[in-house]
């Protein structure tokens, strides 16, 4: 009998120890900017975002004027909390809420593993404009297993991919890249994909929802509902 309860007390600490482990790290409350919150972070963590930025008025949209350099090889969950469960903004989930607006320069957001480290981040309920670069100019995958989700991407402009870039998100796992619920509107590219790009390895597409739309100086100004996956 000591044995079964000391079994079961360890197996309830495990289970605590593993909720206690992912955080939800509020922004701006907490932290001023998306970027700091993510630089703290640790692997299935939360980045919350809701509220005005700094001088900015007490009800949505809010714009952050800010380029998320990089999610440092962590796997994140960086949601607009509008559309958490049990958000609590009293808003309805909208990603017109939450505005994150880059620099002509780079992308709005760049996810990044590396060779050893192949890390899952989730974007939901963005709107992701201004940025630029040679890749993505909205959001640069890489090496990474990239969840987007109920996002605007606009007017943004890359050599290759003006809304959204990926490369190298192949891996072992049966999902690479999904993309859902989202828009791709009035982006630019140089070379190709003005809305979104893929760049090797990308081994199965299927397309749903809204069809693909020429854009200026690119192939896909307009792209809803796309999927990405190893399987069929």
């Amino acid at each position: 009998m000591n044995m079964m309860r000391i079994g079961f007390l360890a197996l309830t600490v495990l289970a605590l120890v593993s909720v206690a482990a992912a955080t939800q790290l509020l922004v701006p409350s907490s932290y001023q900017h998306i970027q700091d919150a993510i630089d703290v972070a640790v692997d299935g963590d939360t980045v919350s975002v809701w509220g005005p930025p700094q001088g900015q008025p007490l009800t949505p949209p809010w714009t952050y004027y800010e380029h998320l350099a990089d999610t440092t090889g962590k796997s994140l969950f960086i949601v607009n909390r509008s559309f958490l469960p049990a958000g609590g903004t009293g808003y309805d989930s909208s990603w017109n809420h939450v505005i994150i607006h880059g620099i002509p320069t780079a992308p709005v957001v760049t996810m990044r593993g590396d060779t050893s480290t192949v890390p899952r981040v989730v974007l939901k309920g963005f709107t992701i404009t201004g940025g630029g670069g040679t890749y993505g100019g909205g959001i640069n995958c890489r090496d990474v297993v990239a969840v987007l989700d109920k996002n605007h991407v606009h007017d943004c402009g890359a050599t290759f991919g003006g809304g959204i870039s990926f490369l190298h998100c192949d891996n072992e796992s049966d999902e690479t890249l999904f993309v859902r619920g989202c828009l791709i509107t009035s982006n630019a590219a140089s070379y190709g994909g003005g809305g979104i790009v893929p760049l090797l390895e990308i081994e199965h597409v299927a397309q749903h929802s809204l069809p693909i739309e020429a854009g200026p100086r690119g192939h896909q100004a307009l792209l809803v509902c796309l999927f990405l996956s190893k399987a069929g």
